[in-house]
């Protein structure tokens, strides 16, 4: 079964750890290896006779890697990886993506697993680098980059920074031969423009209350590079004294996404917060997208557009879906709630600004508005991340806020396949109460989508319902 959550096609740091692997390796380890895209983008570059030991330690997500035996689900257990060695012989390659999502200072027990590979192995940490994320958060930068601080993750969110494993691999004695990053845009052109030493004192990241010069690679992966990927070998193997080559991609926040929450179902607060801090960021220096024609064509449903005084955007994150609604509507009053403060917090200014009123709900409570504040509900992709239960909670809330009624674009790729909880049909749950419903799904092409456009209305309220 393939998550339909996320994308075939593998991201610009995957597609490197791939090309890496050569032809001919006949056992690979992933580690963190969500529905299985990697190990699939693999097996088409290494051939189909090879042997995958995978390791997911959100058990919801073994049924979509049913391809693959022996599944771990305990990233550090080294027996497992002892087990798979056994069987299948040496690893050629080892791949632990996006390590921060597993790391509890098992710096030790990463050494030992790493021991596994063939003298002419390779192994892939990823991770997202909490050095940049400080600094670029206007926090402050870290008093110490030692191989310590990875055995205290405490004193680091997220937990692992670039310095400091570069640090830990020094010691372990294992040769590094590629180092990849997504890089803020003065990091990398520092990286992709070498020759211009005059320019190099000038190269800054900035922040509210500070600065630091760019003088060397080692500065722009330390600090300007979001998600770090590197290649290490065995100790004492072949090319020890190999000199690392540095590459990367410049930060884009689509691809960010893409590396930091490639599954909705494995979203966590401090990523999915970290998407929408650097979203936020990037619209404040100017990168704000033009308005889709998905978003005009939503806005076009909605019945009756001249009787709409107020508008409420149902799980609208730090506020980009409200900010550019809100281009094409600018005469209505938009209002949005979400569950994180945090996210709220992230886009704060831009909202305040914008006139758009946000605030926080509970999901174990009523919406804090009274029966019929607005004249519609929006949500834009929300109903596609959450359970049953929120759903139907929200659904009647929605209801409940709303004079003219309720208008949602999902994705049917999301709570009616993916979730780990009962499946369900939000038609179903607004007809189950009492509401009329209408759907339909999207055409791109002249092919349907998995995108649907559905409103929903009380009985007394809509005239075109069924």
């Amino acid at each position: 079964m393939l998550c339909l959550n996320s994308s075939p096609v593998l991201n610009s740091l995957e597609v490197k750890i791939r090309e890496s692997i050569p032809s001919h390796a006949e056992h690979i380890g992933i580690i963190n290896a969500g529905d299985g895209r990697l190990a699939r983008g693999f097996s088409t570059h290494t051939g189909s006779e090879r042997v995958f030991s995978l390791v997911e330690p959100r058990k919801h997500m073994h049924r979509y890697l049913g391809e693959w035996d022996g599944v771990g689900s305990a990233a550090w257990d080294a027996a497992w990886y002892r087990e798979r060695v056994e069987r299948h012989g040496p690893f050629d390659a080892l791949v632990f993506y996006q390590l921060n999502f597993c790391w509890e200072g098992n710096l030790i027990e990463l050494f030992d697993i790493t021991d596994l590979l063939k003298p002419t192995g390779r192994c892939w940490v990823t991770f997202i680098n909490a050095t940049a994320f400080q600094v670029q958060g206007t926090l402050h930068p870290p008093a110490s980059l030692v191989a310590d601080t990875l055995f205290h993750p405490m004193r680091l969110c997220p937990q692992i920074d670039y310095g400091s494993f570069s640090s830990a691999l020094q010691l372990g004695e294992k040769p590094v031969f590629q180092v990849w990053g997504l890089l803020d845009r003065n990091a990398f052109d520092f990286c992709n423009k070498p020759n211009e030493d005059a320019q190099r004192q000038e190269r800054y990241l900035t922040s509210k209350d500070w600065k630091t010069a760019i003088k060397s690679i080692g500065d722009a992966f330390l600090y300007g590079a979001s998600v770090v990927g590197i290649e290490f070998g065995p100790k004492g193997g072949p090319s020890a004294a190999a000199q690392p080559q540095f590459t990367g991609t410049e930060f884009n926040a689509s691809l960010f996404q893409s590396l930091v929450v490639p599954y909705p179902e494995l979203l966590r607060g401090d990523a999915d917060l970290l998407v929408a801090m650097r979203e936020a960021k990037s619209w404040r220096e100017g990168n704000i997208p033009a308005v889709s024609n998905l978003v005009s064509f939503f806005v076009a449903q909605i019945e009756q557009p001249e009787s709409v005084q107020t508008a409420l955007l149902v799980g609208g994150g730090w506020g980009k879906d409200a900010l550019l609604l809100q281009k094409i509507k600018p005469e209505w009053n938009w209002n949005l709630v979400d569950a994180s403060a945090g996210k709220l917090s992230a886009g704060k200014d831009l909202l305040e600004r914008a006139g758009i009123t946000a605030q926080t709900f509970d999901p174990q409570e009523p919406l804090p508005f009274a029966d019929g504040t607005f004249d519609i509900v929006i949500s834009a992709g929300y109903f596609s991340t959450i359970y049953a239960p929120l759903a139907e909670h929200l659904a009647r809330e929605s209801l409940r806020v709303s004079r003219q009624g309720v208008y949602h674009l999902e994705n049917a790729g999301g709570p009616d396949r993916s979730m780990i909880f009962k499946a369900y049909s939000l038609a179903e749950v607004y007809r189950g109460l009492n509401a009329n419903t209408q759907q339909h799904s999207l055409a791109a092409d002249a092919q349907t989508t998995d995108m649907y456009f559905l409103k929903a209305a009380k009985k007394n309220r809509s005239r075109n319902g069924s």
